[in-house]
């Protein structure tokens, strides 16, 4: 019996202790931020294409490897703390660069990740082994590039790199935008504006812009003909101060001491006496033009130095001068027939003597100088390159006639009175000898030496002239105005008669509007109006001789039936022309001259009608306007027809018919007054030949606008163009013309159109889907991706939209639903591992969807990622449409991909007993991205146990086991694959399942109960005798992970039977076998083992009269309804994280989340729940455990959150009775609650086995 007691005590001390430290009591301080400067050094390596670059001169844009060399104190930091910093602005990258290792000597203590930013920010995250060695130290690099866009505008450069003890400062020299190491220019030189007529050529030659450095410089000049230096020793240079951008500021001379000048053969040559020269320098000097018949001067300059390629530079420079003379006619009169000219004379200011400064000026016969206009004006070019007239005529000159014009040509001879360098202009009118009867072109050219210029004039006729004033046109009330004028030269005319015509009809003068000025004033005497037919014409015949200028003018209505063509067939052009018949003074000559004008009318009106037509989007509806009977001709039996053409379908009861406003300027309008159907009008449409028509009821006399409606719902919008057509009939006969519109609809044809862009590691995919809105069966979009990059299921959103009538289309805002709206299925090819996706709808379509989603970039840096979208689908034709889109990809170092070698991994499904393979087991592969993880595919083995994942990139991935083999326990915990240059091409991984056990059936005892054996998970049960047994068993709160403990049921009671004892089942909970990798450069992170717990069964019947003994392996369950499980209280503290152990028997997750705080089940079987930052009092959540059976067991978790104790904890009081204060556990110290715990428990203990034995004493 004593041994018995002893082992009841220990077994009650065991389970205080496990409690104690299973419950989280056992609480560490927790990893943080590092706030010391960790980091010692940092080198930086720059790189042009891959080579490094050993001068001291880099490209702005240059790649950049940064290196960094960091160490921790010794016992200072553990596992989970990190330390951040910023990487210099300097420095740009293209993506994050996530989860990289921090080795040291061989050894992986944690990790680095670089964010993308402003700034760029690291973060190092050290890992569980750096406490376990002295002088942990390492290393990593950063490849990035300088950032060109964060530089000022210097060359020089400085870069910061905080290190611990202070700043290491970096001073840079970046090479300018420049492509050349020699620059040659050229600028004229002179007095006058934009360096006209410039005598002087200035040069600049700009040495080592690009910052080299170049031993033994020297520059050499080779001037070209028609140059010559003005002084060679009178050369100077400059020091250069280049910008980034390439551009430079002249700066200080540099003294001539530091370099050399010859003139070897009449060029020159500059040679520096510093050598190597790294800065840059400008030499400047200055040639004459020595040809002033050269207008262009090239000249080459050459840089030579000690292994410097020839480099040479030449600049052409274009002298301007203005010409040597020029001719001519500015200003002409045709009422006095006067003719102004101009000659430009030796506008490029050379020097001419005085006998050779002489012009002859000849024009023809019918041409006579006017007295007294000619003048010569000097002219300069200070401010102005086009001349300045000065306003005060020169005098240094005469004037003679001829003493011989060439042709009969009439003229002047224009001597200077001395020797002349300066520019002229020579202004003189000229006016026609005799009356002008015709319009003529008339010449004049100008002589200097053997120079000569040409000028012409053309000039008109003004005895008679026909005009139709712009304002005299009134299509409202279909009237023009016309205006004939004679004798505007104010000859003398006898007989005047003046004949107006209408040649092809159309016509009609109104009666009483011809009206006869003399000048401004009208007259009614003096003349007589004869011959007057409405349709045909009129003469005006004045009685005496006129000797000024006179204007008849009137009215006229127009109306295309009147034309003598047909209007229908030709141009509806209204000709009306004039005809002055005179006599000349002493003469009997009839005289004739005839003008013409014509008045052609706006589209409306020569067709009698127009049409027009606007789409609505929105509706997917054509609205169709037709103007009839613009000329408001009456019309006995008017009837419109209109054929639809193309796929439209015309809207039944979509006419409407208004009254048509014209205004007096031909605009039309839409009146108020509508008609009525099948009173004013009747509509009938042939669903056949979709012909239109529309019968008017009365006689009509007024124009009309029709509307209707033509619909494309329903149909397939491939055509961006719709043309239709309709005309206007009276009785049968045409009454317009083709009455044609044609309209655009938007985005018609548009079935699928691919767009992305890059955010970082990733690319967002837009596909604009049917944006043409056609109505479509069937329809599928199909998406064929590069294999470079991996698809990411949970980022698909299918959009609806909403078109405008303008046809823009805009996102409703909320996602379609998978399965419910469409179905989306994405595919790997097991092979090459590339992927697909296929987007189908569920039902037809007729408007746009925009479709967002997002894959995950696999691909080296500057590789091209590449999309094929297509869609398919019916109507009245199948339809086949795609799209392809091309992005090159920008990535840091860490996210590219080193090797141009794909990987695979081979599963190997075993039995851990017995090593035999498995099928029917399916895993899926996830693409770990920072801290994402994107599916890539998912694979089930075959009948030899086995499942390949190929065409895998390099990287890190997660493999999870998600259906387990039949009758085998599933392992769904994610194991880590590192895949790099050192891993195997095919990497097999094998995986072992232990079979799920099978319970045992219970045995029944044959007696009936009489007591009510109460299960615990403790191996002392307590035994209560009722007359009345009520079976109840205490469910396992929280079982070991394995149960070996041996539960003993003991039933007392009056003794009538011995009842045969339950034996439960043996179930064998074996620990899965590891999964290890024998391959370097794989890292295979085992996660864990689920298992189930079967419920045995006890039904003891009978009475029981003494203690059976049993020793099951495992809790057995009475068959009566167990009592609720009551939920496990767990107790932390503010801030502080609490773990417990996840229960067993199958696939574990989160049920209920907690509502103040997180819960995450760990790889390792545990649960973590860390409370909201600040939170204190309760909290709960909920861990449901699946059975391959697919049964659910839940196990809800209390959490009481106390809140942090602000005072101190008092220790031994001191002399004076004070006491001491405590201490708080620091990092890495366990909590003394455990031990409180253990002594409270102890103590109870105690009182229990006192009370005990007391009873047992008493019972003897």
């Amino acid at each position: 019996m004593l041994k018995k007691r002893i082992a009841a005590i220990l077994s009650v001390l065991i389970i205080i202790v496990q409690t104690a430290y299973g419950f989280g009591f056992n609480t560490q301080a927790h990893a943080a931020e590092i706030t010391d400067n960790i980091i010692t050094s940092v080198t930086m390596a720059v790189y042009d294409n891959g080579v490094p670059v050993t001068d001291v001169v880099y490209k702005q844009g240059a790649e950049v490897k940064l290196t960094y060399d960091w160490e921790l104190p010794d016992n200072t930091y553990q596992e989970g703390d990190t330390y951040s910093f910023e990487l210099p602005d300097h420095f740009v990258l293209a993506s994050d660069i996530m989860g990289t290792p921090l080795q040291a000597d061989g050894l992986t203590l944690g990790h680095f990740d670089v964010l993308k930013g402003n700034p760029n920010k690291v973060i190092m995250t050290f890992g569980q082994d750096i406490d376990k060695y002295f002088g942990v130290h390492g290393s990593f690099s950063i490849k990035t590039k300088f950032d060109k866009a964060s530089f000022t505008e210097t060359t020089e450069q400085q870069i910061v790199f905080p290190v611990n003890g202070g700043n290491q400062t970096v001073t840079l020299h970046f090479i300018p935008d420049n492509t050349s190491i020699l620059q040659k220019s050229g600028t004229p030189v002179g007095t006058n504006a934009g360096g006209l007529n410039a005598k002087q050529i200035t040069w600049a030659v700009d040495v080592n812009k690009v910052l080299s450095s170049v031993y033994g410089a020297s520059v050499t000049d080779v001037l070209p003909a028609g140059l010559a230096l003005t002084d060679p020793l009178d050369v100077k240079m400059y020091a250069l101060n280049v910008k980034l951008d390439g551009s430079a500021v002249q700066g200080a001379e540099i003294p001539a001491s530091q370099y050399t000048v010859t003139d070897p053969s009449g060029n020159l040559k500059v040679a520096f006496k510093q050598s190597p020269i790294t800065s840059a320098y400008r030499i400047q000097f200055t040639t004459d033009i020595t040809d002033l018949a050269k207008k262009s001067f090239t000249n080459e300059a050459s840089l030579s130095g000690t292994g410097l390629p020839a480099s040479k530079s030449s600049a052409t420079v274009n002298v301007g001068y203005g010409t040597p003379l020029k001719k001519t006619s500015s200003a002409y009169d045709p009422n006095t027939q006067i003719t102004t000219w101009e000659i430009d004379y030796n506008y490029n200011e050379i020097p001419i003597a005085q006998a050779d400064a002489v012009l002859k000026d000849y024009f023809d016969n019918t041409q006579k100088l006017v007295a007294g206009s000619l003048q010569v004006f000097p002219v300069n070019f200070l401010t102005n390159a086009g001349g300045t007239v000065g306003d005060t005529p020169a005098g240094n000159y005469t004037l003679i006639s001829p003493s011989a014009a060439p042709g009969g040509k009439s003229g002047f001879e224009l001597k200077f009175t001395s020797d002349i360098n300066s520019a002229y202009k020579i202004k003189y009118k000229t006016q026609a000898i005799g009356r002008v009867e015709k319009d003529t072109t008339i010449t004049n050219t100008v002589y200097s030496g053997d120079t000569y210029e040409t000028g012409t004039r053309g000039i008109n006729q003004v005895i008679i002239a026909k005009t139709l004033p712009s304002s005299g046109i009134d299509y409202a009330n279909k009237k023009v105005k016309w205006s004939v004028t004679i004798n505007a030269d104010s000859y003398q005319m006898d007989h005047v008669v003046v004949k107006d015509i209408f040649p092809n009809k159309g016509l009609k003068i109104i009666p009483g509007s011809i009206v006869v000025k003399k000048g401004d004033t009208v007259i009614t005497t003096g003349f007589s109006i004869e011959n007057e037919i409405p349709d045909t014409g009129f003469d005006v015949k004045f009685n005496s001789q006129i000797t000024g200028p006179y204007t008849i003018t009137y009215e006229t209505y127009f109306d295309n039936k009147w034309l003598s063509s047909d209007w229908l067939t030709t141009d509806a052009k209204f000709v009306n022309q004039a005809a002055v018949e005179w006599t000349k003074p002493g003469s009997t000559d009839v005289n004739t001259k005839t003008v013409t004008a014509s008045f052609d009318p706006q589209p409306a009106e020569k067709a009698n009608g127009y049409k027009s037509g606007s789409y609505n989007a929105s509706g997917k509806e054509i609205i169709w306007s037709i103007g009839v009977n613009y000329n408001r001709n009456p019309l006995n039996s008017a009837e419109v027809t209109d054929t639809i053409e193309g796929k439209q379908v015309y809207v039944p009861g979509s006419v409407e018919i208004y009254n048509l406003i014209v205004a007096k300027n031909g605009d039309y309008s839409q009146g108020t007054a509508k008609l009525t159907l099948n009173t004013d009008y009747t509509v009938s449409y042939n669903e056949t030949t979709k012909l239109l028509k529309v019968k008017f009821t009365k006689k009509i006399e007024s124009g009309y606008i029709i509307h209707f409606k033509t619909s494309l719902k329903g149909k397939l919008v491939d055509s961006p163009t719709i043309t239709n057509t309709a005309k206007l009939y009276n009785e049968g006969k045409e009454e317009s013309k083709d009455l044609t519109a044609s309209l655009t609809i938007p985005k018609a044809n548009e079935f699928v159109q691919k767009s992305g862009s890059q955010s970082n590691t990733k690319i967002k995919w837009t596909v604009n889907i049917n944006y043409s809105q056609s109505y479509i069966e069937d329809a599928v979009v199909t998406d064929d991706p590069s294999d470079n990059q991996i698809l990411q299921s949970d980022s698909f959103k299918l959009y609806a939209t909403t078109v405008n009538p303008a046809g823009d289309v805009t996102t409703t805002g909320t996602p379609l639903v998978d399965g419910k709206d469409y179905e989306l299925a994405i595919t790997t090819d097991p092979d090459t591992g590339k992927q697909q996706f296929v987007l189908k709808f569920k039902a037809p379509i007729e408007k746009a969807y925009i479709l967002e989603y997002e894959s995950l970039i696999v691909a080296n840096n500057n590789d091209k990622v590449t999309n094929k979208v297509g869609l398919t689908g019916k109507n009245s034709t199948t339809i086949t449409k795609t799209s392809t889109k091309d992005i090159t990809v920008a990535l840091s170092s860490a996210d590219g991909v080193g090797t141009g070698t794909r990987k695979a991994l081979k599963i190997i499904k075993a039995d851990g007993a017995d090593q035999s393979k498995l099928s029917g087991a399916t895993f899926a592969l996830y693409r770990k991205s920072g801290s994402s993880e994107v599916l890539f595919n998912t694979l089930t083995t075959d009948a030899n146990g086995e499942a390949v994942f190929k065409n895998l990139w390099p990287g890190k991935y997660l493999l999870q086991e998600i259906s387990a083999p039949s009758g085998y326990i599933l392992d769904s915990g994610k194991k880590s694959v590192t895949f790099d240059s050192t891993t195997a091409i095919v990497e097999e991984f094998k995986v072992y399942n232990q079979k799920a056990a099978t319970p045992t059936p219970s045995a029944t005892p044959t007696a009936s109960p009489t007591a009510s054996p109460v299960v615990s998970p403790t191996p002392t049960p307590t035994v209560k005798p009722t007359e009345t047994p009520t079976p109840t068993a205490t469910p396992t709160a929280t079982p070991t992970a394995t149960p070996t403990a041996t539960a003993t049921p003991t039933a007392t009671a009056t003794p009538t039977a011995t009842p045969t004892p339950t034996t439960p089942p043996v179930i064998d909970y074996s620990t899965p076998t590891p999964v290890t990798s024998s391959v370097p450069g794989t890292v295979v992170t085992p996660g864990p083992s689920a298992t189930e717990t079967p419920t045995p069964t006890a039904t003891p019947t009978g009475t029981p009269v003494a203690t059976p003994a049993a020793s099951p392996v495992q809790t057995p369950a009475v068959s009566s309804t167990p009592a609720a499980p009551q939920p496990t209280a767990l107790t932390t503290v503010e801030d502080v994280p609490i773990d417990g152990e996840i229960p067993l028997g199958g696939v574990p997750g989160i049920g209920e989340e907690p509502a103040h705080g997180t819960v995450k089940i760990t790889p390792d079987g545990k649960w973590t729940y860390t409370p909201d930052p600040g939170y204190t009092g309760k909290d709960k959540f909920t861990i449901v455990v699946t059975d391959q059976d697919g049964n659910e067991d839940e196990v809800t978790i209390e959490v009481g959150v106390d809140e942090v104790p602000k005072g101190t904890v008092t220790g031994t009081p001191d002399t004076e009775g004070n006491g001491l204060p405590g201490q708080l556990p620091q990092t890495g110290e366990n909590s003394p609650l455990p031990l409180y715990l253990t002594g409270g428990g102890l103590m109870i203990l105690g009182a229990v086995m006192s009370r005990r034995f007391k009873n047992h004493k008493k019972s003897k």
